[in-house]
């Protein structure tokens, strides 16, 4: 049960900051005539993310309460690699997002996980 929930919280984590890393490159790209975003690399370090009174859903996770548990993800890099697509015969291409966790602590309180 530890270890689902060290996955759960970096999956969190790690979901969070690459959501926030993709929208800064969209952000980032400055019109219609951006052919190219460039790649980013995110660090976040001696932090600590509190999810509380929440409520997630998903196929295959386990019906299981954590009512107040904290866990350390000491190191952790994520990588997203970059999207291309072509419109019009132009193409476009996104960089790769890369995420690093190092000393981050996560608070789960009143977490509750329901699978489908």
């Amino acid at each position: 049960m530890r270890r689902l929930s060290r996955l759960v919280a970096t999956v969190l984590v790690c979901g969070l900051l690459v959501g926030v890393g993709v929208a800064t490159a969209f952000a980032g790209g400055g019109g219609d005539t951006t052919e190219q975003v460039g790649s980013q690399r995110i660090t976040i370090s001696d932090a600590t993310v509190t999810v509380s009174n929440t409520t997630i859903r998903g196929t295959g996770l386990p019906n299981l309460t954590l009512t107040d548990q904290t866990i350390t993800v000491e190191r952790s890099t994520t990588t997203v690699s970059g999207l291309q697509f072509t419109v019009g015969g132009t193409t476009y291409e996104f960089g790769r997002t890369t995420v690093v966790v190092d000393d981050v602590g996560v608070r789960l309180e009143a977490v509750r996980l329901v699978g489908e």
